[in-house]
């Protein structure tokens, strides 16, 4: 989509536009222009409820420095919000939060500005996660730093917010701000930012802005979360980019230096080819991303020989296990902490030697710490040998581990089935490639890829983000017909996953 001259008008910066155009010029380039490019972009409940969040986080942020005034918070009388900051300033107001200040066509939005000592200022930015993230932080934090001071504010320490990992929640509805959020100084990154990089990162985007069209960029595996990628940038890709070759950069830097955008266009005599088999020959990822490029140019499934061996080590009967969890970046339970793992729900397939198959689930009910009542329901159901098969197995041996030491009378049993544990996603990824993978080895790729008709399109929930904003909901739904029909929509989706992974196990042993 190009802007004609009589569209085009050179938006302003914000320090969430700034950031994008760091990350991904073509991001920037979209997200200054909403009014042309909105229509393509795809805001999923799940972000929308970390956009939800992060607010919930600012707000209480804001009471570690209680007694502020809160400038125009809903970001869109702009004007009238600036306005108001000076008259703040000049009014000697010791805490503001949300101050708008612009300086040369950049406007930022201050977390929470407070005064110090000698006439500086306290830039505070506000972060819902738990940790400092230079490369995305300290960006956000230096544009704010370079306005403020380029519009007579001398900062003398901007510092970077985000909740503490360590925090225990004493249970209820209340936090305490001075103990659930951590500061770290982030002054000096800040200033080596604005001198090493600002200037030359400003430069550039005033050019990208004045062009008719986003910038060419490459497409990663990565990209599939951003909110532009199914809208604007998917159908602008070639049908198998080099990209889909995910964590192998050097093939794609390799491929891309040849001008190849498509594996399609890599023929397997080719010089191409022979340099990119001598880059990977010391890889450890080298034969799959062969096996990938071969699978797309054949058109067709492609299997390695120890398909069949990796198999025939599982003991039966085989389960196949999938939790779904919740993990609040604000704790809710006694006990808990900030973004820890929640396991609410499972989903067992039992699969025995003679090839029958059985079902069963839990999914907790009320609003208490649903964890030791999933645990002894696990127990319950895992009380026989064989292999458990879970796609992404980590993330249930970690679960299953901390279960066991929140319950220590279940433990010997759950960490031996946290020993069983094989994870099916690695015997797929390590044998097995489809191009309709597209570089991704997760279920939701691979099961229809594998077993056509066999996917998630007709469900209400489809995916783990999804059921985790569905827990959210049915804690506080009151009984009825709401509340039922909610808990069939959950125990639907987590019980696809699992009788899709029996699906993959059937496909598999065919291959062999």
């Amino acid at each position: 989509m190009s802007i004609d001259a009589t569209q085009k008008r050179i938006p302003g910066l914000s320090k969430s536009r700034y950031t994008g155009f760091l990350s991904c010029p073509r991001l920037g380039y979209l997200r200054a222009f909403p009014a042309l490019f909105a229509t393509l972009c795809t805001v999923d409940p799940s972000r929308q409820a970390l956009f939800d969040m992060g607010n919930r986080v600012g707000e209480l942020a804001r009471e570690y420095y209680p007694g502020g005034l809160l400038i125009g918070a809903d970001h869109l009388h702009i004007p009238e919000a600036m306005r108001q900051t000076q008259e703040a300033l000049a009014a000697g107001r010791e805490v503001i939060y949300e101050a708008a200040i612009e300086h040369d066509g950049i406007l930022v939005r201050v977390d929470v500005l407070r005064r110090l000592d000698h006439g500086f200022f306290e830039l505070t930015e506000v972060k819902s996660g738990t940790k400092v993230d230079p490369a995305r932080h300290v960006p956000d934090v230096a544009i704010q730093l370079h306005v403020l001071e380029s519009a007579g504010l001398p900062v003398g320490r901007a510092q970077l917010m985000h909740i503490d990992r360590d925090y225990v929640h004493p249970g209820g509805d209340t936090y305490r701000p001075r103990d659930l959020f951590a500061s770290e100084d982030v002054t000096d990154a800040a200033r080596r930012h604005i001198a090493t990089v600002l200037p030359s990162a400003l430069r550039d985007i005033a050019l990208w802005l004045r062009a008719a069209e986003p910038p060419e960029v490459s497409v990663k595996n990565s990209c599939r979360g951003c909110e532009y990628y199914e809208g604007y940038c998917r159908p602008r890709c070639p049908e198998f980019p080099v990209g889909e070759l995910g964590r192998a950069t050097g093939a794609i830097a390799c491929l891309e230096a040849a001008g190849i955008a498509d594996l399609c266009e890599l023929a397997p005599n080719s010089l191409e080819y022979a340099r990119l088999a001598g880059l990977l020959r010391t890889s450890s990822l080298g034969p799959r991303v062969l096996r990938m490029i071969d699978a797309v140019r054949g058109g067709q499934l492609r299997v390695e020989p120890g398909l069949g061996e990796s198999l025939i080590r599982l003991a039966f009967p085989l389960h196949f296990l999938d939790f779904e969890s919740w993990s609040p970046a604000l704790p809710v339970f006694a006990g808990t902490r900030p973004y820890e793992q929640i396991p609410f729900q499972w989903s067992d397939h039992r699969l025995l030697v003679d090839g029958t198959c059985d079902h069963a689930g839990h999914l907790a009910d009320g609003c208490d710490d649903p964890r030791i009542e999933v645990a002894a329901s696990l127990v319950l159901r895992f009380a026989d040998a064989g292999s458990i098969l879970a796609y992404h197995a980590s993330f249930e041996r970690e679960r299953l581990r901390d279960l066991a030491c929140l319950a220590p009378a279940l433990e010997a049993p759950l960490l031996d089935m946290a020993k069983r544990l094989v994870d099916l996603e690695t015997i797929v990824a390590d044998h097995v490639y489809h191009p309709d993978f597209h570089g991704s080895f997760s279920l939701k790729s691979v099961l229809p890829a594998l077993v056509p008709g066999c996917g998630y399109d007709g469900l209400a929930i489809r995916d783990g983000g999804a059921a985790a904003l569905a827990y959210e909901r049915l804690r506080r739904l009151p009984p009825g017909p709401e509340r039922e029909g909610l808990r069939a929509d959950m125990i639907e989706y987590c019980a696809q996953d699992t009788r899709g992974m029996v699906e993959i196990y059937q496909v598999l042993r065919r291959l062999t």
